[in-house]
């Protein structure tokens, strides 16, 4: 049984952590953890209002095999959370670290995406 950790920011995709989670839990039987930038409830681009387990800050990467941004808006904003520590202790740990969509952008900013292979927006997209 795997361990992930899903980081849901304000205007959070609905869409993307719902089918990973659903699909990790039922048909893995992964254990599934879901994070916010302070523990607090987050509202999706769709309205729904998230409570989450804890607060990305206090992610501690011997509690999870992998680690997934999930997309937003917010994202390409000046209002986007830092959460470049995180990602890179995940990384440093050897944990899995996935971005969906805009939640890219928080994985170029760590500098995760510069010598990987990756399959985010085209260059353009990441450097602004």
């Amino acid at each position: 049984m795997a361990r992930l950790a899903i980081v849901l920011i304000d205007q959070f995709a609905d869409w993307e952590g719902a089918q990973l989670a659903a699909s990790a839990r039922a048909d893995l039987g992964d254990h599934v953890r879901w994070l916010s930038p302070g523990g607090h409830a987050v509202r999706s681009m769709g309205g729904l209002s998230a409570r989450v387990d804890g607060a990305v800050e206090d992610f501690e990467p011997a509690h999870a095999d992998a680690l997934v941004f999930i997309g937003s808006p917010l994202w390409q904003t000046e209002e986007s959370p830092v959460l470049t520590p995180t990602a890179r202790m995940a990384a440093d740990a050897g944990l899995i670290i996935g971005g969906i969509c805009g939640a890219t952008l928080q994985l170029a900013r760590a500098g995760l995406l510069n010598q990987r292979s990756h399959t985010s927006n085209s260059l353009a997209f990441l450097r602004q």
